[in-house]
């Protein structure tokens, strides 16, 4: 596992959110929510929704799920893009968790997520 926010993770992504609850590690890590753009097939841009960490990944992601979920505006966005939705997981040590987690939201700003950081 990497405990380390300046070095690259190791992401698997999985296409759907029950996908990704079945083939989640069942270990601590942080995941991203997001759909990719494309034209033609050819992906052209990324857009990053939400950012989680947790200390049991398919545990958390099952709270995901759109018919359960608390957060207003990531249900709604899941709602609209529940077959086109990517979850991208990389597991992370318990004790570096919140500082992976801070920075993935730092930088990418996801629109769903309530905690906001400067840059």
């Amino acid at each position: 596992m990497s405990t380390v926010t300046g070095k690259s993770l190791r992401w698997s992504v999985t296409r759907g959110l029950d996908a990704a609850i079945r083939n989640a590690p069942k270990t601590s890590g942080v995941y991203a929510i997001g759909i990719r753009a494309s034209l033609l097939g050819l992906p052209t841009d990324f857009q990053w929704v939400y950012i989680g960490k947790s200390k049991a990944l398919p545990r958390r992601l099952a709270e995901h799920r759109k018919e359960i979920e608390e957060n207003p505006r990531l249900q709604a966005w899941l709602t609209e893009n529940y077959n086109r939705v990517e979850i991208w997981v990389a597991r992370v040590d318990n004790d570096a968790l919140a500082a992976v987690e801070t920075k993935l939201i730092k930088e990418l700003q996801p629109d769903a997520n309530r905690i906001r950081y400067l840059n």
